[in-house]
């Protein structure tokens, strides 16, 4: 965490003052991803906190049909030089949550990809929407589902942040996580 804190800059963006320690719970949880061995946020620069959600643009394309609208996010990871994150999302978030987790595991999957090219990944995708269908209960958000990327990322926060149900509902996708993060939640 104090190389971290080192090599990281924090920005605070729409008037937010980021103090220290804000930056110790955004360092806390972000190192969760990196205990193991083979993790690293290599090209990571920065840290941009807003004080509340922000306004992001989107635009989506289906059928060659775009469509452009604006939308509230928590977080977001565009590239791999920075972070942003919406603070009071951060400071109230539980274990069901964890933003900084969610957009960190974006940042390690715009970097190396490794986790959305694995077959179990695919696979873990594919049961949960069909788990979702049925309408059992799942400890991954719906959300999971708009593609492989956000699944990541719902996975990473389930995986750090409520171990024993990942490792119940997907044992296979969790030791996917395992052995990408080098760590087992569940023994914790």
């Amino acid at each position: 965490m104090h190389v971290f804190l080192h090599e990281q800059s924090f920005v605070g963006c729409a008037g937010a003052v980021v103090d220290a320690n804000m930056r110790v719970e955004i360092a806390s949880q972000a190192c969760l991803l990196l205990l193991g061995p083979r993790v690293c946020f290599a090209e990571l620069r920065s840290i941009l906190v807003y004080p509340e959600p922000f306004i992001v643009p989107q635009r989506e394309e289906e059928h060659g049909v775009v469509t452009e609208y604006e939308q509230e996010v928590s977080g977001e990871a565009w590239d791999t030089s920075s972070v942003i994150l919406a603070w009071s999302d951060v400071a109230s978030a539980d274990e069901r949550c964890s933003p900084v987790v969610h957009e960190f595991a974006h940042h390690l999957d715009h970097a190396d990809g490794v986790l959305r090219n694995r077959p179990q990944v695919r696979a873990s995708f594919e049961a949960l929407a069909a788990t979702i269908e049925r309408g059992d209960q799942t400890p991954l958000d719906p959300d999971a589902l708009q593609n492989e990327t956000e699944f990541i990322a719902y996975a990473s926060e389930a995986f750090f942040e409520a171990p024993q149900r990942l490792a119940s509902f997907d044992s296979p996708l969790y030791e996917e996580l395992a052995h990408y993060y080098g760590v087992d939640p569940t023994a914790w």
